[in-house]
């Protein structure tokens, strides 16, 4: 749906289009050459401002949900920060694609005040740092569970739960990865960056016996070699 949007604003005429077409530059992540982090942290503690001001909290986290997703699009991403582009073609497609995804009207008005200061390149930095005032304002805690086949919606319900009860938070935010070389069991990761980590994988707990091992066969050699030289 973004690209056929985008498609509709963005012809061959445009300056530098088909340079932008051909990079393939990462979504989020990038980094802005000139553009420290801390300002779209200021960006975003504004945005966090005016969404308590006007009760209007949960929507907007909502649309910084969607428009993570939507700035997944390559196009979307290559041609929002193209320093050329102009700056209405800009401001109408985020006007079309926040329509169709139901945006607030303060989200709107946000974004394109970050286009028309050319912050709009910052976006992926201003969704981060939002999320992160979010996450402290509610008390949700955001946690990665990495399993060797995919959780089924009960099963992540109860880590969520378990969680829940030994951090204290008030909400929790569970997202699931997949990784085969851990066997079988999971591994959560949480705390502030995610520092805290419970490993209760197969392949965890076979690494801890082997790290036992080597550690019985040093001990029973370095014994050993005692008796020897005595």
């Amino acid at each position: 749906m973004a690209s056929d949007m985008f498609a509709c604003y963005l012809g061959s005429s445009l300056p530098g289009a088909a340079a932008f077409r051909q990079s393939r530059r990462p979504a989020r992540g990038v980094v802005v050459m000139g553009v420290p982090e801390q300002v779209a942290k200021g960006y975003a503690q504004a945005l966090m401002e005016l969404a308590q001001s006007k009760s209007c909290l949960e929507p907007i986290h909502a649309d910084m949900e969607k428009l993570e997703a939507l700035i997944e699009n390559q196009d979307v991403v290559n041609f929002l920060y193209d320093p050329v582009a102009d700056i209405g073609k800009k401001q109408k497609l985020l006007a079309t694609l926040g329509n169709d995804g139901g945006f607030n009207k303060y989200t709107i008005n946000f974004l394109n005040l970050l286009i028309e200061k050319k912050r709009i390149n910052t976006i992926a930095y201003v969704i981060k740092a939002f999320d992160d005032l979010y996450n402290d304002k509610t008390q949700t805690q955001v946690a990665t569970v990495v399993s060797a086949v995919k959780l089924e919606n009960a099963q992540q319900a109860l880590i969520a739960k378990k969680l829940q009860t030994l951090t204290g938070a008030k909400n929790i935010k569970l997202k699931n990865e997949v990784d085969p070389e851990l066997i079988a069991g999971f591994v959560l990761k949480y705390g502030k960056g995610q520092s805290e980590e419970i490993d209760f994988s197969v392949r965890g707990q076979l690494e801890k016996l082997r790290m036992e091992f080597e550690s019985g066969l040093g001990a029973a050699a370095e014994e050993a070699e005692e008796k020897v030289a005595a």
